[in-house]
């Protein structure tokens, strides 16, 4: 999708092709680069450049043949830009991780690789692990195009509507990490490339499932089982997220949606499994209070940018812990954002309120014994 051409004798001629038959806007980054590499690696010049001490500096990366640079030409931008290898460009775009993130981590985090499953929630979270300097290498799957309902959640806007999902995200990845390893699959994950998508190329150290087709969600989760890799979920639900970790790199035994899957009918609709799956107890009142208006004043479930976002900031989080192997809870965890600013919540006529609307979803569904 992006071209990267040397910056020597070998990458010249391709480079002059280039800007010959296509005339992109040429851009030499790399001074950008090494200024704020001089201020990470020399921090007692932050905010007080020297220039003596800087061209000194760069003198030294030179002797030290760390100079390499290259051109990447992006031909959906028709723009083409002058950066420093690959270690200098990690170095710089994560130095404000640091110490939080200590270099052996990040370098543990950018060599994890991931799948992501469907990308409404997905594309948050793959936009947030690679802005973090996660997952060089990462597969994307969704068969959807960018509709104009969507621009209400997503980190696209009008100029993608009508475009693939999985090729525009992939378009935003290169543009953060132009080194990442992006593998498109623009037909969605089915029996066919379920294989491939988990072991061709790289083999995948974890995937997160944010697919909306309930066969799709087993199969991922039957797969990582076989290979023993982590499965992970955020479902947005209304201004909050609830994510789920299902450890099969620990315990290839554990049951699938934590055993929930029993709830399950054969004949159940999209919306009904999904509920079952999260489980009423789990869902804010604001959303079981819209949930009759789908299908009538409303075409389907709500979803919230401020939900969708979260959900990609949890998994970001949870997806780093995983890959630095540090500890990481797995049990079930809800986030929502109106039990902590609502003040109704607080209130012991809505508490109540709010468990009957839970009990009247259960019956609803028959889960009363739940």
């Amino acid at each position: 999708m992006i071209e990267i051409v040397e910056d020597n004798k070998d990458g010249r001629g391709r480079f002059e092709e280039i800007v010959e038959k296509y005339k992109p806007i040429k851009k030499d980054l790399c001074e950008e680069f090494y200024k704020d590499l001089f201020e990470i690696r020399q921090p007692q010049f932050y905010k007080k450049f020297d220039r003596a001490k800087y061209y000194q500096f760069i003198t030294g990366l030179k002797l030290k043949k760390e100079d390499e640079k290259f051109w990447i030409y992006y031909p959906w931008l028709n723009s083409i830009y002058l950066v420093p290898n690959e270690n200098i460009y990690l170095e710089v775009i994560t130095a404000r991780n640091r110490p939080l993130v200590n270099w052996l981590d990040q370098q543990k985090f950018y060599n994890f690789n991931l799948g992501v499953v469907g990308l409404s929630v997905g594309q948050s979270a793959a936009l947030t692990i690679v802005r973090s300097g996660g997952c060089k290498n990462i597969k994307i799957a969704d068969f959807d195009i960018i509709g104009p309902s969507n621009l209400n959640r997503i980190h696209f806007g009008l100029p993608q509507v009508g475009q693939s999902k999985s090729k525009v995200l992939a378009q935003r990845l290169l543009e953060i990490n132009p080194f990442a390893n992006v593998s498109v699959f623009d037909k969605g994950l089915n029996q066919d490339n379920l294989q491939d998508f988990f072991q061709k190329d790289f083999k995948l150290d974890a995937v997160i499932d944010a697919c909306d087709y309930f066969p799709t969600k087993i199969m991922i989760r039957e797969f990582a089982r076989k290979m023993k890799i982590p499965v992970l979920m955020a479902t947005d639900v209304g201004d909050g997220s609830l994510l789920d970790i299902e450890r099969y790199d620990l315990d290839d035994q554990i049951e699938v949606f934590g055993g929930r899957l029993k709830n399950i009918k054969p004949d159940d609709s999209f919306m009904q499994k999904a509920l079952k799956i999260i489980s009423p107890d789990q869902i804010p009142v604001s959303l079981i209070e819209v949930l009759s208006e789908v299908g009538k004043s409303t075409p389907t479930h709500p979803q919230l940018a401020t939900s969708v976002y979260f959900s990609g900031v949890m998994m970001s989080y949870a997806v780093r812990r995983i890959a630095t192997n540090q500890a990481i809870s797995d049990k079930r965890h809800n986030i929502q954002l109106e039990e902590f600013l609502d003040p109704r919540h607080q209130d012991k006529k809505f508490i109540s309120y709010k468990k009957a609307k839970v009990a009247e979803l259960k019956a609803l569904l028959g889960m009363e014994k739940e």
